[in-house]
């Protein structure tokens, strides 16, 4: 079997980074007579160092363009239709529907474009994968009878026990602290262990915070955050990090007495997946998906802050144990499932049916419909743009296969690279 991972590079989004490296690192784990051949797909400048850097993952780096000539059983993941490789095998994915949960989170464009190409995963490719049993569910409720073969897909954390055993104390931090790691968006419910810690009896109980601090949709949070620091006298105990290297976020949750994962929302938590393998007690909130990544955690409700409070003393007291997990293990069950993933996708894809320049036309029309509504004008804008990308893409495959039947003979990849430029310039 032959799967390409579509290198996902978005500075913006590390979560999408780690999360086709993790897969690339769980399907190396695999058994010799199990393993499949994995090829990273770059599909920009900023893909390259990543598949660079972990080059030792994968049996080659190729063009995303060129998935069509690799012989691939599976390409994944995309998000949206602009991801989907043109003549080849490939899968959806659909991390969760957050959009529909909170949707004062996105403006009215955002939203509709997430609901657009979500639901057009979810009704016309091969196959599908969602991150949960929340996300499965939610996608049958919202498609109902078009929604095509699903594979629950949860990913495994990109962690090494024994690596991370071997990196040094993280500096600037206390001896002892319950940790915190998350952007501060506002679904990540900041407030909440603030409150928390305001309200514990033992005032030695200190915080680390990691993570973006800034959110350009609501720039003043990160004042109104620190400000509630402040006013409950908490500034010296809550240690605000910011954006740190991954090696230091490592040694933060190995060495830390506790994490506690506060969100109102999440798809499938890389937090909780990194501290189940590093066996860090879990503090989280009481929320669907949370209660299926780690069940035997400690749970508290989304503004219950007295109820953090017992739990976060409780934790800092060493009377909440671990969670039982078996690492090695979970690597192996979602290493299949993604193999089970590609099977379907293999078999089920027909190029007629499922390759982006079929589905493009139904696209067009949904924009169409969009494109009456003022307030989707600059949405609109936007992905007809990228529809004119996709069928220059389409025009320069179209013009490499009717050379290569002319004359009979590949063409090179350099060959087709300059054709490919010449009908974007054109176009």
């Amino acid at each position: 079997m032959r799967i390409g991972l579509r290198v996902l590079s978005n500075p913006l989004w590390t979560g999408g980074i780690h999360y086709v490296l993790a897969w690339a690192t769980a399907l190396s784990r695999l058994p010799e007579g199990e393993r499949p051949e994995v090829v990273f797909l770059v599909a920009d400048e900023r893909g390259q160092p990543i598949a660079e850097a972990n080059r030792h993952l994968v049996s080659a780096i190729e063009p995303f363009d060129r998935a069509s000539e690799l012989d691939l059983d599976l390409v994944y993941p995309a998000t949206q239709l602009f991801e989907a490789p043109i003549g080849a095998p490939w899968a959806g994915w659909i991390p969760d529907w957050q959009c529909r949960y909170l949707p004062e989170l996105f403006d009215q464009a955002e939203y509709a474009r997430r609901d657009l190409h979500f639901r057009l995963l979810a009704a016309r490719t091969p196959a599908l994968a969602v991150s949960s049993t929340m996300a499965e569910e939610d996608t049958r409720r919202i498609v109902g009878q078009a929604m095509v073969p699903t594979v629950r897909l949860p990913f495994p954390a990109l962690v090494d026990p024994a690596e991370v055993a071997k990196l040094p104390r993280a500096a600037g931090v206390p001896e002892r602290y319950l940790l915190i790691c998350n952007q501060w968006w506002r679904h990540k419910n900041l407030e909440l262990p603030v409150e928390a810690l305001a309200r514990c009896d033992d005032r030695s109980i200190e915080l680390v915070f990691t993570g973006e601090t800034k959110d350009p949709r609501w720039p003043d949070d990160e004042a109104r955050i620190r400000g509630l620091m402040e006013q409950h006298g908490l500034t010296a105990r809550c240690h605000v990090l910011g954006r740190i290297p991954r090696e230091t976020q490592l040694a933060l949750l190995r060495d830390c007495a506790a994490v506690i994962q506060p969100s109102r929302f999440e798809g499938w938590s890389s937090v909780v997946e990194e501290a189940k393998v590093l066996h860090r007690p879990l503090l989280l909130s009481k929320f669907p998906v949370h209660r299926e990544q780690a069940p035997e955690a400690r749970f508290f409700k989304t503004d219950d802050a007295a109820g953090l409070a017992r739990a976060m003393e409780d934790a800092w007291a060493g009377q909440i144990e671990a969670v039982p997990f078996d690492a090695e293990a979970n690597v192996m069950v979602c290493a299949k499932r993604l193999l089970e993933l590609a099977r379907i996708a293999k078999e089920r894809y027909c190029p007629n049916r499922h390759d982006p320049g079929v589905l493009v036309q139904d696209f067009e029309k949904a924009l169409d419909a969009l494109a009456v509504q003022p307030k989707m004008a600059d949405l609109v804008q936007r992905q007809r743009g990228a529809v004119n990308v996709l069928k220059r893409r389409l025009s320069a495959k179209e013009a490499v296969a009717a050379m290569k039947v002319e004359a009979s003979v590949d063409v090179p990849s350099s060959l087709f690279a300059k054709v490919k430029g010449w009908i974007s310039g054109r176009g």
